[in-house]
């Protein structure tokens, strides 16, 4: 008896989505050597490789015959229900995950600083007299908000049409979401693989490690973006969160600087604070679902 998952999709958009970012990665490397991520130029093109998701997810529709717009907004790319909501929900999330994070560094006894201080005395007089460091902070917290909910979400909805669009719908025929979520977690944290290993993206030292470390992570926050995604039948609040994150990411290492496996974005602290930040999000899940979403 079939489960009703489309498996013929999925490898079409694992192919199309692995195949040209892990060559476009190889031809970096080749071309720019492993400190090629500090040259603005390649920054640009991995920014755009968020976008081979998608194109996977429109090579799968076109290949099995579906119609790609209807497709598209079948999988998520679409308003969805509880939009103000849900949007202002994974916005804020990463900030719950920095706050609680901070909170868990300074029990731990980790360093916990401003994330501007290091900056703000190269900062010119005028500017200092302006600004106190506590100001600086808020404008900083203020320009990664903006930056997260509009630049950052459109690079992060390319790869949420693949992740929390179409293997989240298809997985689920056949699933439950703490399955799914660890095979989603796993593919879309094998997909940076090639990334942190020549690169260090996220780890410049022990990047075997980071990998390991990253899987987990990407686990944990794909279950808690899939829930964005199934309360609402929209990607745009997960790429919301997704876009948070990015943005947050320097202020996250700033605030607790030491070793990125220790430490935030992706590293242990985050996986403790991520998953206590998941905890009330799986209970509003229960609470809030719809009859389609069990």
């Amino acid at each position: 008896m079939s489960d009703g998952v489309d498996y013929r999709r999925i490898s079409i958009f694992l192919i199309a989505a692995y195949a040209p970012a892990y060559l476009m990665d190889f031809i970096i490397y080749l071309v720019g050597s492993e400190k090629a991520l500090a040259n603005p130029f390649y920054q640009s093109l991995i920014a755009g490789r968020m976008y081979f998701p998608m194109l996977g997810v429109i090579l799968s529709l076109l290949i099995t015959k579906a119609g790609i717009k209807d497709g598209l907004k079948m999988y998520g790319l679409r308003i969805g229900k509880r939009f103000p909501q849900l949007f202002l929900l994974g916005a804020s999330i990463p900030y719950l995950i920095y706050i609680v994070g901070i909170a868990y560094g300074y029990l731990i006894g980790f360093p916990v600083m401003n994330p501007v201080e290091k900056i703000y005395p190269a900062l010119p007089k005028e500017v200092r007299q302006l600004l106190s460091p506590s100001t600086l902070l808020a404008l900083s917290l203020i320009s990664a908000f903006i930056s997260g909910i509009s630049l950052n979400t459109l690079f992060a909805i390319g790869e949420e049409i693949g992740w929390r669009g179409l293997m989240l719908d298809e997985l689920r025929k056949r699933f439950g979401l703490p399955i799914t979520s660890t095979i989603i977690g796993v593919v879309w944290s094998l997909w940076h693989a090639p990334l942190i290993i020549l690169f260090g993206y996220n780890y410049p030292t022990n990047r075997p490690l980071g990998i390991l470390l990253y899987t987990a992570i990407c686990i944990i926050w794909t279950y808690i973006l899939s829930i964005l995604k199934i309360l609402g039948g929209s990607i745009i609040p997960a790429a919301v969160m997704h876009g948070m994150l990015n943005a947050t990411t320097a202020l996250m290492l700033s605030t607790i600087p030491v070793q990125r496996v220790l430490g935030m974005p992706v590293g242990l602290l985050s996986i403790i604070s991520s998953i206590t930040v998941l905890i009330p999000i799986m209970v509003l899940e229960r609470i809030v679902r719809s009859p389609r979403s069990k």
